[in-house]
């Protein structure tokens, strides 16, 4: 880590399918792990990042929420950070516009 990096981890316990989405993202190419995740910049919107990754016509299993990775308030999120959606094996996005299995550092899921 460089001056001003702060590491963050996540405690499976309480939040497992969270603490999967963030490690398959994260093997998936996505940043976070090997490159930091940037803030957003003054004048740059989460709300932009959060409703390309989770669109209101992207159907969710009951009882779920969209976890998008990278974070909305991240300069590599969704909106910002470019690339193609992508889903994960156990998040049940039964939507073609989101391939399971995709790879690569652009894109969220």
């Amino acid at each position: 880590m460089t001056k001003g990096q702060v590491a963050i981890g996540y405690d499976k316990g309480p939040y497992p399918s969270f603490a999967r989405h963030v490690s398959e993202a994260q093997k998936s190419g996505l940043p976070g792990k090997t490159t930091a995740l940037k803030r957003l910049k003054a004048g740059q919107s989460s709300a932009k990042n959060r409703s390309k990754a989770c669109p209101s016509r992207l159907k969710r299993p009951s009882g779920l929420s969209c976890d998008e990775y990278p974070f909305a308030s991240t300069q590599q999120g969704a909106y910002y950070g470019g690339g193609a959606g992508r889903t994960f094996s156990k998040c049940n996005i039964a939507d073609k516009s989101y391939p399971v299995g995709a790879k690569g550092a652009k894109g969220y899921g």
